[in-house]
Formats: C-alpha cells, sequence, structure tokens
C-alpha cells in the first residue's frame, strides 16, 4: 500500500474528480427516472380522471331555420336546420365531424339498416375540434340541397309521412379519446302557414337504438 502514500497530489485531485464526476450522473439518472415515473403517474391520474369525469355530448333540439332565423315555410326551399348540441358531462368536449342524411320515410316503411348516413355515404361536416365546456351547448347549421315534391309537401301537411335527420356527432375528451353521440330526430307536420315560424321545429325524438344513442 506504500504506492498510494507516495502518489503525487495532482493523481488524488484527478481521482476525485472522477468519482464525484460519476456520482454526481448517477444522481442524474436517478433523477431522471424518477421524473419519468412522476410523469407517467400524472399522466394516469389525468386519464383515470377523464374517464371518470368524461364528456357527453347530447343532441337537444333540430329545426327549420332560414339562415339564422327560424323558417317561416320550407315549400321549395332547399332544406336547413339548425342542430343543437349541450355538454351534459363533467369535461370539455372536441367536436371534430358531424356525419349525417336526410330521409322521408312514408307509412309503413323504415329506416334503412345499417345506419342511412354510413351507406351509403351520408353528408360530412368537419368541425374543427369544435370546444364545448361542460353545461354549454353549441348550435350549427346542416344544410344540403334537398326540397320537397309537391307530393311530400301535401303529404308532410297531412301528417302522413316524416322527413328524418339522421346522424353521428364524432368528439374527443381531453385525453383524445374518440366518442360518439347518434342522433334520430323526424319531423311529421302538420305544415299550416298561418302558424307562428316555430311550428317548424324542434324535431321530435325517435328512439331506435341504432340510430338515437349515446357512447
Amino acid at each position: 500500500m506504500e504506492w498510494l502514500v507516495d502518489m503525487k497530489p495532482e493523481v488524488w485531485a484527478a481521482l476525485a474528480t472522477i468519482a464525484i464526476a460519476a456520482f454526481t450522473f448517477t444522481l442524474w439518472l436517478s433523477a431522471r427516472k424518477q421524473a419519468i415515473l412522476t410523469r407517467e403517474a400524472i399522466q394516469l391520474a389525468r386519464y383515470e380522471f377523464l374517464s371518470a369525469h368524461r364528456p357527453e355530448l347530447r343532441v337537444k333540439h333540430i329545426w327549420f331555420v332560414d339562415g339564422k332565423r327560424p323558417a317561416d315555410t320550407i315549400k321549395n326551399v332547399r332544406f336547413s336546420v339548425a342542430l343543437n348540441i349541450v355538454n351534459v358531462g363533467r369535461t370539455d368536449a372536441f367536436v371534430d365531424i358531424i356525419k349525417y342524411a336526410v330521409l322521408y320515410v312514408r307509412p309503413g316503411e323504415h329506416l334503412p339498416h345499417p345506419p342511412a348516413y354510413d351507406y351509403p355515404a351520408g353528408w360530412l361536416q368537419f368541425m374543427e375540434h369544435a370546444k364545448i365546456a361542460p353545461g354549454m351547448s353549441m348550435t350549427t347549421t346542416l344544410a344540403e340541397g334537398r326540397t320537397l315534391n309537391p307530393t311530400e309537401f301535401h303529404d308532410m301537411q297531412s301528417e302522413e309521412c316524416r322527413l328524418y335527420y339522421v346522424g353521428m356527432i364524432g368528439y374527443r375528451d381531453g385525453a383524445g379519446n374518440l366518442r360518439q353521440t347518434g342522433f334520430c330526430r323526424f319531423f311529421g307536420g302538420p305544415i299550416n302557414a298561418s302558424v307562428t315560424p316555430t311550428s317548424y321545429g324542434p324535431f321530435k325524438t325517435d328512439p331506435n337504438p341504432e340510430y338515437e344513442y349515446q357512447d
């Protein structure tokens, strides 16, 4: 062990520096691992919170509109409806898309299977990740080119048929999980030009579970 006594101070200083560097590196690795575990625990807690306190979208109303105002006629007019969506959940919802179809259903006819907005492809409206906070609602307009022909208008006027708006709202929670809400609403008259515009909505709910559902 005499060689240790004979070692120069410069060598001892170098060895001490190496030891300190190794200890510092070990501390850095430990702190880094702890930080990763902490982030993972926070992320897991966040996912669990969002799962227990998730957003839930419901379609509250659908009614005919002319621009942004309630429609006062639907005769010879291209269909345009306002869709009111409310978040009855506990966290923010971010709406991506609305897929929908417009159906004219006569007595004895049934809604198609699979849902009409999936096959053949229905209308698709992108919502650009629109945010709906808990307890808040959002209204958007669905417009497409269909009009009632004279026979259809007459049948609607006499309540002999129903005009359906069916569709699906695709949205995400704060963790990015995709969720869906389906809606199945119909308007079946009566149509009377002497009544107020509010008679053109809201549409009524058809509880068909293939169309009207919440995920």
